[in-house]
């Protein structure tokens, strides 16, 4: 044998032993796998849109639910914004995915969410701390790859940006942020990117925003036009596109549609603080596939894209429906875990009283008989919790008392 053929029978042994150790798995890094959401918001036909071609359904002061324990009474305050025991999980279930929500400090400076101050009275409410609710955005989100967030803040508690953050840290949902692009003008990513990369949530905020430090926090008067809020029974003047509180401003590249109707209880000197409540009455016809189409209608007859619509009482009416319609989407009609919480017996009662009481709120001039009419009304949810209205109702739909 040539010298050449036994210096290769001598490495053979060699070469087998090197082949066959086993390999450092860092020196060689797995690819990493690409993500492919099939569907984006629920549809396949939102992926490869742009965040700013989808319209988004939202719930105005979303934190601020009726309890269903004397829910009838409850309405009628001012501070409550959601129907009777219409929590955030089952909004989200609907299929809302933007929330506004009003971020304060409470007595003992805790962060809560309220609406007009944080206690519970005739016209305040008091949601409770404000990583509650966030906490429960991230769970959905750990559950629902393929779901896009937007949160509106109304930074009330006037919070910087780094206290604002510490909120989210401690939801742990600062993971989900999304970052826009610093380069160029503001443009937007596809739905379908965004949720490759993980980058579900999206923040705007009303004031101290610094995006040196925390660029998620998003200041919504740069990103989002908005109508004027202030609509009123029985003609709402604002149901339009029209920009607030500028209208010669710059529209941005987005628009939302304040869709909410509510009832004065006592105009003020220049219009900004007026004393008004969400109307409960009208919710119905508010919130119908046929109001919510005309109001968008007003944006796409001047070529503006609409991207949030945002109702209170988002438990009534058609929102979902409407906002579908309008992104060419439909969704199947299935039975809501919401209607089984609420028990047709109090519907019953909650529509009596409603009737009894319509014409004295619709009208209301003072402060002090709105209060009057609550106290009646809580009275009136005691006798109820007795149950002699529920023998009342009984005894009226068998035609008894006629």
């Amino acid at each position: 044998m040539p010298p050449l053929g036994h210096i290769c029978v001598l490495l053979l042994p060699l070469l087998i032993i090197f082949h066959l150790r086993p390999v450092n798995p860092v020196s060689i890094p797995a690819p990493r796998p690409y993500y492919q959401p099939s569907t984006c918001n629920g549809f396949a036909e939102l992926c490869h849109k742009r965040y700013d071609e989808v319209c988004f359904a939202v719930t105005h002061n979303a934190f601020a639910v009726a309890p269903l324990v004397d829910a009838t009474a409850t309405i009628m305050k001012s501070g409550v914004n959601q129907d009777p025991g219409y929590i955030l999980d089952y909004q989200l279930e609907d299929g809302y995915r933007g929330f506004k929500v009003a971020v304060w400090r409470n007595k003992t400076g805790e962060v809560h969410l309220c609406h007009g101050k944080c206690e519970n009275s005739f016209i305040f409410y008091d949601a409770g701390p404000f990583v509650n609710f966030l906490t429960t955005i991230r769970r959905f989100l750990d559950s629902n790859r393929n779901e896009i967030v937007t949160l509106f803040l109304e930074n009330v508690a006037n919070l910087d940006v780094n206290t604002m953050a510490s909120q989210f840290d401690a939801a742990h949902l600062t993971p989900y942020v999304y970052v826009p692009p610093d380069e160029g003008p503001i443009r937007w990513y596809t739905m379908q990117d965004m949720i490759v990369a993980n980058t579900r949530l999206v923040v705007f905020m009303d004031r101290h925003c610094d995006i040196t430090q925390q660029p998620w926090l998003l200041r919504q008067s740069m990103y989002v036009t908005q109508n004027n809020y202030r609509n009123y029974f029985p003609e709402p003047q604002f149901f339009n596109c029209e920009p607030y509180p500028n209208p010669r401003s710059d529209r941005r590249s987005l628009t939302l549609l304040n869709h909410q109707l509510n009832i004065l209880i006592a105009e003020g000197s220049n219009g900004m603080d007026d004393v008004y409540k969400p109307d409960y009455y009208d919710r119905l016809t508010t919130n119908s596939l046929d109001s919510i189409a005309a109001h968008i209608s007003t944006c796409t007859n001047k070529n503006v894209q609409v991207n949030f619509v945002s109702v209170d009482w988002g438990a009534s009416g058609q929102t979902i429906a409407a906002v579908d319609a309008y992104n060419g989407v439909s969704r199947p009609v299935k039975v809501r875990s919401y209607d089984a919480v609420i028990h047709e017996a109090s519907r019953n009662i909650s529509s009596i009283m409603e009737r009894a009481m319509r014409s004295a709120h619709r009208y209301v001039e003072k402060d002090s008989l709105m209060i009057g009419i609550d106290t009646l009304l809580k009275t009136l949810g005691v006798v109820l919790g007795m149950g002699v209205w529920g023998a009342f109702t009984i005894l009226m739909a068998f035609g008894r008392w006629w």
